[in-house]
């Protein structure tokens, strides 16, 4: 089975999404040098980091972080747009390991009862094939034994993209759209329970501030958040 993958690898080599270079033996996902290169926040190992003073100022959070700064045009921006619309969902998972490993090292993940992620709208959902929240806790779970609840969120409408927006427009365009299943939410309700929300980005955090809003509306809910990357 090695000899045949190694056969593969040599006849079909793959390439670095980050930076497009061809990967050598050994590699995984990301080259070396984009490895070496990865602009770690180190948010996860302090509780008074930005993302978390952004967001609990507006809902009460238990932690936020966000594991890689966020710099136009380069590496992780890359990353995320061939996660997003070019179809590699293995970026996903692989940024997934990258948060879990982060968190052993640091912080931990053993209080954590669920992962959530930001859910899509059906109709984005499949266009794309899958949601690239929930591959970051499918890569996650390679780590750690956290469950996932990825229908416990649902997206009521589609919304317009946030990219051009400014804080209060991004507010107006999500305020609305999001909402707890309840036939899950009560399936789960009835005692102490932490749930992690997991994101790919972390802008002004209105999406984030959302559906915070509506996991905190199970009895005896807490919620701490987590994504790939923020703006530095």
């Amino acid at each position: 089975m090695n000899l045949l993958a190694d056969l593969l690898s040599f006849l079909y080599p793959g390439t670095c999404p980050a930076c497009g270079t061809q990967l050598r033996q050994g590699e995984e996902v990301l080259c070396g040098n984009c490895m070496a290169e990865l602009p770690y926040t180190g948010y996860e190992s302090h509780r008074d980091n930005p993302v978390a003073r952004n967001l609990c100022a507006r809902v009460p959070l238990e932690a936020a972080w966000a594991l890689l700064d966020f710099h136009p045009k380069g590496s992780v921006q890359t990353l995320l747009h061939n996660l997003k619309y070019n179809h590699m969902p293995q970026v996903g998972r692989f940024l997934g390991r990258c948060m879990a490993q982060k968190c052993m090292e640091r912080c931990g993940l053993e209080g954590i009862d669920y992962a959530v992620p930001v859910p899509l709208h059906p109709a984005k959902l499949k266009k794309r094939g899958y949601n690239q929240a929930l591959c970051l806790i499918e890569g996650m779970q390679e780590i750690v034994p956290v469950k996932s609840l990825p229908d416990l969120l649902l997206k009521r409408e589609m919304t317009q993209s946030q990219t051009k927006k400014d804080r209060v427009a991004r507010w107006q365009n999500v305020r609305d759209g999001f909402a707890l299943n309840r036939e899950v939410a009560a399936r789960i309700a009835g005692g102490p329970l932490h749930i992690l929300l997991v994101d790919d980005v972390i802008t002004t955090g209105a999406t984030l501030e959302s559906c915070c809003r509506e996991l905190l509306k199970i009895p005896g809910a807490k919620v701490s958040v987590a994504a790939v990357a923020t703006p530095a």
